[in-house]
């Protein structure tokens, strides 16, 4: 069975409470008890020292008449010790003279018989306990007659004092203080059960006071649970509870954040998926098979998908037709730049065989794209046409890089740069007037290359880009081989160059090698 915080608080709290308060009762008990035990003790005292003083004044009349002792005048002495005697607790008082007793006064005076237990009178006063004939519990105080005048002891005194008046006296005092002590401690007991109850009442006050902000921090904890980020936990205290309270709230709205940045990694992962099924579907599965040419393609994707799109397209269907070569970079990227690379290949197909040239076929492109096309997002496009039986080539740019050839008779690369705007910036009408058209000849051997910016921007851990001058010398080592081989020469150079370091863009490449 699970027991709430606050029943466990509020039973910790009236348990110290109980203990305390039973602690204090105890002691005062104990101290009471103590009390009555030394009023007993005192009332005891009192009554002994009243009797050690009565006697002491019966003792002082001897003695000072001690004299009449001296000369044997006991009718004296013997009227005293009657007049005394008839106090109620007072049994008797002997005068003991040469060992008989002499008051009260008999004929022929006997020997004196001590009690038994109880030793002859000495030099000083003693007390000594005894019993009467009819068992009476007695105090007999015994004691010499001093002559003072002469310094000698003419006899002793016994004087036995019934010890049942100071018995009772004794009783009747505790009997009182008894009763005193049960009222105090009755008062005692009340005054507790009442503290007892207060405590009760404090603890259970306490507890909901210091319980209430865990209980609100726990319904709101569940009300988080079941979804709710936008709930908070009103803070009421500056305690630790408020504290804790407080990184409650921040810890919601952290992990509110991070919600967010959870549904927006899956919908960006969602996304990158689908961009990369619809680039993987745009880019040719295989090259086409073309006389007199040898083509090469590359590509490699970053870790976030961009727009980058090559393709060959047969534009005549007779064996020594041309080749129309394209390489795109789609200046977006995941699905938007996936959706406009889509839209350009779809365009730039339906134009091929419409357009009269390369710029023409850029120029129709445009058009169409251009006012559909989100602002910020542009293509840049590399576009040519490539005769396979006499080498003839036709090329245009919007907006691309510059279009390099290997010239196997110099082993040297040639950059041709053609003017042009990116698709979809500017106006057909402004575009129309800045599209230009390069023409040049590869002879056997020579290699055309196009390629994107994820090329020559690829980055080391340094920060050092791999560069043109590279991308030359790669060209100039490798331009020997076949098309496929030569890129992927290069590409292995760009992997040792960036040691490991993620690329930030795509790498896309072809080639067009002449080969007869």
């Amino acid at each position: 069975m699970q027991v709430s915080l606050r029943a466990k608080f509020a039973g910790v709290v009236l348990g110290l409470i109980l203990v305390l308060i039973c602690a204090i009762w105890a002691l005062m008990m104990r101290q009471q008890a103590e009390m009555e035990k030394r009023i007993s003790e005192h009332q005891r005292g009192v009554m002994l020292a009243e009797l050690k003083k009565r006697t002491s004044s019966i003792f002082a009349f001897l003695t000072a008449n001690s004299e009449a002792l001296s000369i044997e005048d006991y009718l004296t002495v013997d009227a005293f010790v009657r007049e005394m005697s008839r106090s109620s607790d007072i049994r008797y008082i002997h005068i003991v003279v040469d060992g008989r007793l002499v008051v009260p006064m008999v004929k022929n005076p006997p020997m004196y018989e001590l009690p038994r237990g109880v030793a002859p009178a000495g030099t000083d006063v003693r007390f000594d306990e005894t019993t009467g004939p009819d068992g009476e519990p007695l105090v007999l105080v015994s004691g010499p007659i001093v002559d003072k005048t002469i310094r000698l002891t003419v006899g002793s005194a016994y004087v036995a004092v019934s010890k049942q008046p100071i018995l009772e006296a004794i009783e009747q005092a505790a009997l009182e203080v008894s009763r005193v002590a049960q009222s105090v401690r009755r008062r005692v007991t009340l005054i507790t059960l009442i503290f007892v109850a207060l405590g009760v009442a404090c603890s259970v006050v306490l507890v909901s006071m210091i319980v209430r902000p865990i209980r609100e921090l726990a319904a709101g904890a569940r009300v988080i649970g079941s979804g709710n980020l936008d709930h908070q936990v009103e803070v009421r205290s500056r305690d630790e509870v408020g504290d804790l309270a407080r990184t409650f709230n921040e810890m919601t709205q952290d992990l509110k954040a991070a919600q967010r940045r959870l549904i927006e990694t899956e919908k960006f992962d969602q996304e990158l998926k689908i961009a990369t099924e619809i680039q993987q579907a745009l880019l040719p599965k295989s090259l086409p098979k073309v006389l007199g040419l040898d083509l090469g393609a590359y590509y490699k994707s970053a870790k976030d998908v961009g727009g980058d799109y090559y393709d060959y397209i047969p534009v005549q269907r007779d064996s020594r037709g041309k080749i129309a070569v394209v390489v795109a970079d789609v200046a977006g990227k995941g699905l938007p730049g996936a959706v406009v690379m889509s839209m350009t290949r779809s365009i730039l197909r339906s134009q091929v065989t419409l357009a009269l040239s390369t710029a023409d076929t850029l120029r129709r492109t445009n058009a169409v794209l251009q006012p559909d096309i989100k602002a910020g997002i542009f293509v840049s496009m590399f576009y040519g046409l490539v005769d396979s039986g006499t080498g003839e080539t036709e090329f245009s740019s919007a907006g691309h890089n510059t279009t390099l050839i290997y010239r196997a008779k110099t082993r040297e690369v040639e950059k041709i740069d053609c003017g042009g705007m990116a698709l979809g910036v500017v106006s057909p009408e402004r575009f129309d007037g800045m599209i230009e058209t390069k023409k040049t000849v590869l002879l056997t051997g020579d290699i055309l290359i196009q390629y994107t910016d994820g090329v020559d921007e690829a980055m080391n851990p340094d920060h050092e880009q791999f560069g043109m001058d590279r991308l030359y010398e790669a060209i100039r080592k490798c331009g020997t081989r076949g098309a496929q081989e030569m890129l992927e020469e290069i590409q292995e150079r760009i992997t040792t160059f960036v040691s490991g370091n993620p690329p930030s863009d795509d790498i896309t490449m072809v080639a067009v090698k002449r080969v007869a």
